[in-house]
């Protein structure tokens, strides 16, 4: 949590040295945002992280070997500025989770998505949506794959350095409703919650004379 205060810090102090004119239509807006706690889902703009981690079970002080685990995800999307502070655009997400020896897990979707900024000033607070459709595999066999539909809502803020690049940090909430293919009677809900933390570009735009 700290680090948290001290990047809010930072972001305040830089922005307050900047007059941003960002937003406009006719824009657009592209970006990288990953989760930082908590959560199931990317909860900004886009996400793209990587992780190598390794798990161990310890049993009346016997310990077993490690487990190693792979995880990859990156979540692009482009939005376009159709009117001032209004960007509507699509989403297409890919993750990818392998533990040792066990087949891989993958993820992709692809959706519209949409975010609005209040114009106030240098730090703008903005609220967003995504409806991700897609499917997600364990393994070669039907059984185990599922088609799933979720929903992402966020609300955050967005502190601009200049004209083209915003640092934003977001509270989201995730909900998903995922089905076997080879058995639609079946079904697994996912509701979580997460901040998020990333970056967002701002490309073109109308001249300032318009």
């Amino acid at each position: 949590m700290k680090s948290i205060f001290l990047t809010m810090a930072l972001l305040a102090f830089c922005y307050s040295f900047t007059e941003a004119q960002a937003i406009q239509k006719g824009q657009v807006l592209a970006g990288t945002t990953t989760e930082i706690i908590g959560g199931i889902q990317p909860l900004g703009v886009s996400s793209a992280g990587i992780a190598f981690a390794n798990s161990k079970f310890e049993f009346n002080g016997d310990k077993s070997d490690g487990t190693n685990i792979t995880l990859f995800n990156i979540s692009p999307a482009v939005a376009y500025f159709v009117a001032d502070g209004l960007a509507v655009g699509g989403k297409l997400t890919f993750a990818y989770s392998k533990v040792e020896d066990n087949d891989p897990s993958t993820i992709l979707s692809v959706g519209p998505f949409a975010r609005y900024y209040f114009d106030l000033g240098n730090a703008k607070p903005f609220i967003q949506g995504n409806v991700g459709l897609g499917r997600s595999s364990n393994g070669p066999d039907d059984e185990d794959k599922s088609n799933f539909l979720n929903l992402n809502l966020g609300a955050g803020a967005a502190f601009f350095f200049n004209d083209f690049v915003s640092i934003d940090l977001a509270l989201g909430y995730f909900h998903e409703r995922s089905s076997p293919i080879d058995n639609d009677n079946v079904r697994q809900l996912n509701n979580a919650f997460g901040l998020g933390v990333g970056f967002s570009f701002f490309i073109g735009g109308r001249d300032a004379n318009d």
